[in-house]
């Protein structure tokens, strides 16, 4: 679970076996999504932002770089300031909105995914049960 502060928002990342519907699950989570550019909330705010600066960003100077960077150069204008902090988190959630869906990968690519770049992170991890005592949890 991540909870995006300023927002209602917990983005859900689960790791579950592969089953006889994991394929159809997949394609139907696709549907509708093969255009949309889950990064665009953030670029376009990142391209807000550097509208006064000395090199405004533009779509071809974004092209390549992933959320937990593009999520680093938005905090950088005033990661002090909480107002600016919602405005960022605002679009993460977007973000993670638009990229919402399931796809089948092994295990450590999709435990190495990019959660949002340099941030303090509280991780906690216990035990749910084992395969010759699975309560389902």
């Amino acid at each position: 679970y991540m909870w995006i502060p300023y927002q209602d928002v917990v983005v859900v990342v689960t790791n579950d076996p592969e089953d006889e519907n994991s394929s159809n699950i997949v394609e139907e989570s696709k549907k509708g999504k093969q255009d949309i550019d889950a990064s665009k909330p953030l670029k376009e705010l990142l391209k807000e932002l550097s509208k006064h600066t000395t090199t405004p960003l533009t779509d071809d100077s974004l092209k390549g770089i992933g959320f937990g960077e593009l999520r680093d150069k938005l905090l950088a204008f005033d990661a002090l300031d909480g107002d600016h902090v919602t405005k960022v988190n605002e679009s993460e959630a977007l973000f993670w909105k638009q990229s919402e869906g399931y796809q089948i990968k092994p295990s450590d690519q999709l435990l190495q995914f990019d959660c949002g770049g340099q941030q303090w992170v509280f991780e906690v991890c216990f035990p749910t049960g084992n395969y010759e005592e699975n309560s389902g949890h």
